[in-house]
């Protein structure tokens, strides 16, 4: 860090805390993503899958998180610190359906409709893509307070 700040400003140096950060975020993401394509070779090489709900449930989710990835980016490419507070709201929503989701998993393990190892990459599924979320936010949340630091 000492390094990245030599013979710049102080604002200057945030500002590029604040990118070195975002790249991170951005790299948790697509670290995400790939656990993601590990989580669908495995599903092809079940016989017995997720059920058509569960599998409507984590479409809906990785649309909400798709939409918070692209709206973060979006805000970040363009200095954009309007598009980049859209975020937070669409964090909280995966937040929440992660917490609601997994509810409705316990229902459907008591009721026996689904095998635990099923169940067990169901759930796992759901934090990595609440997770794509809290990244998406923190970049955000960087992009914020660059375009701050910058018009300061």
């Amino acid at each position: 860090e000492d390094i990245m700040q030599a013979g710049i400003s102080d604002d200057a140096a945030r500002v590029l805390t604040l990118y070195v950060a975002s790249s991170g975020n951005i790299e948790r993401i697509g670290d995400y993503g790939k656990k993601l394509l590990e989580y669908y070779a495995y599903r092809q090489n079940r016989p017995k899958d997720f059920s058509p709900q569960a599998m409507t449930e984590l479409s809906g989710m990785y649309a909400e998180a798709h939409h918070a990835i692209v709206t973060a980016l979006d805000g970040f490419i363009n200095d954009d610190p309007d598009k980049a507070r859209e975020v937070a709201p669409i964090a909280g929503k995966l937040r929440g359906l992660e917490v609601e989701l997994r509810n409705r998993h316990i229902q459907r393990l008591d009721k026996q409709e689904c095998d635990s190892e099923t169940g067990l990459v169901y759930v796992d599924i759901l934090g990595i893509i609440e997770h794509i979320g809290y990244h998406s936010n923190n970049v955000a949340k960087a992009t914020i307070s660059t375009c701050a630091e910058t018009k300061a």
